[in-house]
C-alpha cells in the first residue's frame, strides 16, 4: 500500500488526537473569575471555558461601579447581625446566609444556611441575574432594592500623571510586574492563561492637553484605598495617593 498524502495524513492525525483528547487543552484550561466585597456582602463568580463577554485584562472602571450600584443598596438593605455570600460557577449559584445569634457577645461563630439554584447563563458580568434577585429575596425575607442611580464614589490610588502615553504604559507594566496584591480592593477580575492588569491608564482632558494617569485599584471608601496605600509604600511605591476613581 503506498503512502498517504501528506494532507490527509495530517488530517487523520488531527481527528484522531480529537477523538482521544476532546477540545484543544487551551480551551478547557481557561478560567474567567470576577469578585466583589462591600460591608457585609461578598460575591464570586467564575466560569470555564471561552465565555463571550468575559472580561480578559483586569477589572474595567465601569464594572467596579456597575457592582456598586446594586451591591451598595442590597449591603445597606441586610437586615442587623446579617452577611451574606454569593457564590457562583458556571450555571449554579449558592447563597450562604451568615446570622450571629441574639445575645452573643461576638460573632465569630455564625449560624449559617445555605441555598443552592441554577440561573439561565453563566454569570460573567457584574449586574444582578434575573433568578439571583428572586432568590435573595426569598432567602433574606427582603425585597431587594433597586440598584442606584448615584451609588456614590469609589476611589482609588493614583502614582502618576504624565502627557507622556509611552511613559504612562511604561510605568503600568513596570507596577503590574513588581507591586503586591492590594488588600480591600472593591472589585476584581482575573482571568487564565491571561494576564491581568490591576495597574490602569485613565487619560484625562484638560485645558492644557491631555493627561495620561497610572491608577492601582478600586476601592469602596478611602480608608480601605489609604490602607492598600500603606502596602504599596512599604513595598517601595512612594509616589502614590488616594483621589477619586476619574470619570
Amino acid at each position: 500500500m503506498g503512502m498517504r498524502p501528506l494532507g490527509t495524513r495530517l488530517g487523520l492525525w488531527l481527528v484522531s488526537t480529537l477523538l482521544v483528547f476532546g477540545r484543544p487543552a487551551v480551551a478547557l484550561a481557561d478560567s474567567y473569575h470576577w469578585s466583589g466585597r462591600l460591608g457585609r456582602l461578598e460575591v464570586s463568580s467564575q466560569v470555564h471555558g471561552f465565555q463571550e463577554g468575559a472580561g480578559v485584562g483586569g477589572w474595567r472602571a465601569e464594572d467596579a461601579r456597575e457592582f456598586l450600584a446594586w451591591a451598595r443598596p442590597l449591603s445597606d438593605a441586610l437586615p442587623p447581625g446579617v452577611s451574606l455570600q454569593i457564590e457562583a460557577r458556571e450555571v449554579d449559584i449558592v447563597l450562604v446566609v451568615k446570622r450571629c445569634s441574639r445575645g452573643a457577645p461576638t460573632c465569630s461563630r455564625p449560624l449559617k444556611r445555605t441555598l443552592r439554584a441554577s440561573i439561565d447563563a453563566p454569570w460573567i458580568g457584574p449586574t444582578v441575574p434575573k433568578d439571583l434577585a428572586v432568590l435573595i429575596e426569598k432567602a433574606l425575607g427582603i425585597q431587594l432594592p433597586a440598584a442606584a442611580v448615584a451609588p456614590g464614589p469609589i476611589y482609588t490610588i493614583q502614582v502618576l500623571a504624565t502627557p507622556d502615553r509611552q511613559f504612562a504604559t511604561e510605568r503600568a507594566a513596570q507596577l503590574n510586574d513588581s507591586m503586591p496584591a492590594l488588600p480591600a480592593s472593591m472589585y476584581t477580575s482575573t482571568c487564565s492563561p491571561c494576564m491581568s492588569h490591576e495597574a490602569k491608564i485613565v487619560t484625562e482632558v484638560g485645558p492644557w492637553g491631555d493627561r495620561h494617569l497610572v491608577i492601582l485599584g478600586n476601592f469602596a471608601d478611602a480608608t480601605d484605598a489609604a490602607r492598600a496605600l500603606a502596602v504599596l509604600q512599604a513595598a517601595g511605591v512612594p509616589d502614590g495617593f488616594v483621589r477619586e476613581l476619574p470619570r
